[in-house]
């Protein structure tokens, strides 16, 4: 926003007299159309009408967003000065447009005029107030021989036209000779001297009328040759400007920098850009159950981030890619990586898993007593799973496969956290410059150190530059000062004040090489800066395009020599002393031991259903991707949220354990001693599994065989035949459980009723036995009773009646 104020300090008869004033100009011109004469006349009335409705005071209010935790004055005009400055500081709206320059010197866009209150009724400190503000200076770097070129948009948002009497461009007389005094003009104290550094460069005197709802847009325009400004090894660098409009009695204004180019060859440093492309709390928590992602195979990547390595392509740039978004990489995402490593110095590295809360582990550890073991095979797991992704890319993407052990430390991290991470066989790590502070004053010393006290490699990142970088002003020009800043930097201001603290970092000691390194924020957790990237609108300082268009123009500058991370841990460390680590920090919101605890439990009973699926790597990369997004560093600032989520995977992991289940059966008769019990087994998962389904009964009546091995198809049922023995009768009840190979439950245990009745077959076996020998009895008792009904033939008899029986059939042979 812009620092408006009334330097007449009297009551409403200002605007009269600007009027009159404009009006004035207008008639001395002479010859104009008679539009001309009208536009004039109604200004002035709506002034004179402005004039009468204001209070006494005359007090001219710039709208304002504060945070709550830093109240600012709502007048800028009566206001006491703030810890940034007097009126004139800079404070722009996240989301405002960078803008591009004008091609006219005044044009207005028009907008319907609102119909409403008459303005003479409405209290003058309730009006919306008119704005300025730079929405270009040219190119981002003003080159030798180039003329300046700056645009600035007055915005009228209220219901009435408003007219700029006159406007005019100003600029620092000299380079500011520290990062601090870049700083301080952006807050509004000029060179830390006000406005006494300050000359004008172009004043303008006509005047425009600005409609109610429209803006119009001032271009100054300075020849090269024109500028007072030398051309000397001293006289590059930054120089800040600002445009001042005058509304009637009332000046609004807006500041920004100029960012000259050597005019001489100069020796580059390295610089390198690292910008974390992470999931955000909000994103984890509306993806999908485990169950429901597993079945449709549906990769949940924000879309935000193909589009974040697409527009960040540029050399210097290093992505440290969450693996488990790399794991799923669909079509954009792998396309846009393949663009983003043929793009020359630049790097991808992957996080850890999730972007893993090392510090949280490595006190959970710690609290378990078993810090060297626990941290070791917590890390071992990690790199496992991130190796493998790694090679996965390598192979993709026919590159070099990206690091795994360059450790991102989250915010707060303590002495305990880096000595776990040593003693595991932690890489090298990244930390903000503002938690190993420089010991003592003196210039900025190079990003490439030693973490105090221990042997591991470092880079400590610059917190005021990654704060421009994030699109926050920052309160501290100090490359090692603790993030605080309030305001917001619109995408122009956060471009310009990034090489404008890279310039004066260089001017700092020309002849002694430094490594710079500046970081984004993680998705879900702003640190170094005020707003959320997941949530940047494309035309803030956060969007992936603005961010890439920030790292262009630095990587561009003649005193910038682009690298990587790698690259920067390449060069020498700083012998600058730093202070160490806290030795032990509990940051608000970071996971407990008991959360982590609930985490392992619930991913326990995923593992036993993975270990017996049919696509063990589908699961297992849903489930791990699942367990290891809750440990993310972003969930500090979402503990509530954190919670939730956390439930909802425990609820997941139980309704696995549920999938699998005997369905339900009526009473089974069992009348034999030796039988098959049929079973019908559900399976609900989207994959198919294998159990092993046992029948277990404490009734000795009923005695079941050998545990059955079954494949179940993906959400059906399938018969399974049980064998058993039964003894004895009566109603036994039995378990069904479900298994896996080891004989750990994997199922839910049901219980089947069997009515046992193995003595009916014995028992009508000897019935049907009885009947039989008792007809046998009795026939034979009933013929030896009879006795023989015919006498028996002698052997003579028969040979006789064989012989006649011969002849009776040769005759008849001999008839036919």
């Amino acid at each position: 926003m812009i620092d408006v104020k009334d330097t007449s300090r009297k009551t409403g008869a200002g605007d009269s007299k600007a009027a009159d004033k404009a009006k004035a100009a207008d008639n001395a011109k002479g010859g104009r159309r008679g539009g001309r004469w009208v536009s004039a006349l109604l200004a002035a009335l709506v002034c004179l009408s402005g004039a009468f409705a204001a209070p006494a005071s005359g007090a001219f209010a710039a709208p304002r967003a504060h945070p709550a935790s830093s109240p600012r004055p709502a007048s800028i005009a009566h206001a006491a000065p703030s810890a940034h400055g007097a009126s004139g500081e800079r404070l722009s709206n996240a989301g405002a447009s960078s803008g591009r320059s004008a091609t006219s010197n005044a044009h207005s866009e028009s907008a319907p005029a609102r119909i409403g209150r008459p303005a003479s009724t409405v209290p003058a400190e309730r009006k919306a107030q008119p704005t300025v503000r730079i929405t270009s200076v040219g190119s981002p770097i003003l080159q030798p021989n180039e003329n300046l070129s700056v645009s600035a948009e007055v915005k009228n948002p209220g219901s009435t036209p408003i007219t700029v009497s006159s406007s005019k461009l100003t600029a620092q007389k000299n380079v500011p000779g520290s990062r601090s005094q870049v700083l301080a003009f952006l807050h509004g104290s000029g060179s830390a001297r006000g406005s006494a550094g300050m000359e004008t460069l172009v004043e303008r005197k006509d005047s425009v009328v600005v409609p109610a709802g429209s803006t119009a847009t001032l271009t100054f325009t300075v020849r090269r040759f024109m500028l007072p400004w030398g051309a000397t090894d001293e006289d590059w660098g930054p120089r800040g400007v600002e445009v001042s409009a005058t509304i009637g009695e009332r000046q609004a204004k807006d500041r920004s920098i100029v960012v000259m180019a050597p005019t001489v060859p100069v020796t580059p440093m390295p610089a390198a850009a690292l910008v974390p492309l992470t999931s955000a709390p909000a994103e984890i928590a509306s993806n999908p159950s485990v169950k429901s992602q597993a079945e449709h195979r549906t990769p949940t990547i924000p879309e935000r981030i193909p589009r974040a390595v697409k527009e960040l392509s540029a050399p210097g740039v290093t992505l440290a890619l969450d693996p488990l978004i790399a794991d799923v990489a669909g079509a954009d995402l792998t396309k846009a990586l393949a663009s983003f490593s043929r793009e020359r110095a630049t790097q991808l590295i992957l996080t850890a898993p999730g972007d893993s809360d090392v510090a949280a582990r490595m006190h959970g550890c710690d609290d378990a007593g078993e810090l060297d073991s626990c941290a070791k095979a917590y890390l071992d797991a990690e790199r496992a799973l991130a190796t493998r992704v790694s090679d996965d890319i390598s192979a993709r993407l026919n590159i070099d496969a990206p690091r795994t052990d360059i450790a991102l430390l989250p915010p707060q991290t303590d002495s305990l956290t880096a000595t776990g991470l040593a003693s595991a066989g932690g890489g090298p790590a990244v930390l903000s410059g503002n938690q190993t502070p420089i010991k003592g004053k003196g210039t900025t010393p190079s990003a490439r150190m030693r973490l105090p006290g221990t042997s591991t490699a470092a880079l400590a990142s610059d917190t005021a530059m990654s704060a421009a970088f994030s699109g926050t002003l920052p309160e501290n020009a100090d490359a090692d000062s603790t993030p605080s800043g309030s305001e917001t930097l619109d995408a122009l201001d956060a471009r310009q004040l990034v090489l404008g603290l890279s310039a004066a970092t260089y001017r700092e000691r020309p002849s002694t090489s430094r490594v710079t390194l500046i970081e984004g924020d993680r998705a879900g957790m702003p640190y170094l800066g005020q707003a959320d990237p997941a949530k940047a609108s494309t035309d803030s300082a956060l969007s992936p395009e603005n961010m890439g268009e920030t790292v262009r123009a630095l990587m561009s500058a003649p005193w910038v020599a682009p690298t990587t991370v790698s690259g920067a841990f390449d060069q020498s460390p700083s012998t600058v002393a730093r202070s160490s680590l806290p030795e032990y920090r509990s940051p608000t919101g970071m996971l407990t031991r008991k959360e982590l605890e609930r985490i392992d439990s619930a991913r326990k009973n995923f593992d036993a259903i993975v270990e017996i699926s049919g696509n063990k790597a589908l699961l297992n990369q849903t489930v791990t991707a699942r367990a290891y997004s809750l440990t993310g560093v972003a969930w500090r600032a979402s503990r509530d949220s954190r919670t939730e989520v956390l439930k909802a995977y425990e609820a997941d992991g139980r309704i696995f354990l549920r999938s699998i289940a005997a369905e339900r059966s009526s009473t089974i008769n069992i009348i034999s001693t030796k039988s098959e019990i049929p079973i019908h087994v559900g399976n609900s998962l989207p994959v198919s599994v294998t159990v092993w389904v046992e029948l277990h009964s404490r009734d000795p009546r009923l005695k079941a065989g050998k545990k059955v091995k079954a494949t179940l198809a993906p959400s059906s049922s399938t018969k399974v035949l049980i064998p058993v023995k039964a003894f004895g009768s009566g109603n036994v009840t039995a378990d069904v459980r479900i298994l896996n190979e080891a004989g750990a439950s994997v199922g839910v245990t049901k219980s089947l009723q069997t009515r046992v009745r193995s003595d009916w077959e014995n028992i009508g076996t000897g019935v049907f036995l009885a009947f039989f020998l008792t007809l046998l009895i009795v026939g034979t008792v009933k013929s030896l009773r009879k006795g023989r009904r015919s006498r028996s033939f002698s052997p003579e008899e028969v040979r006789k009646a064989r012989r006649e029986a011969a002849a009776r059939a040769a005759a008849a042979k001999e008839a036919t």
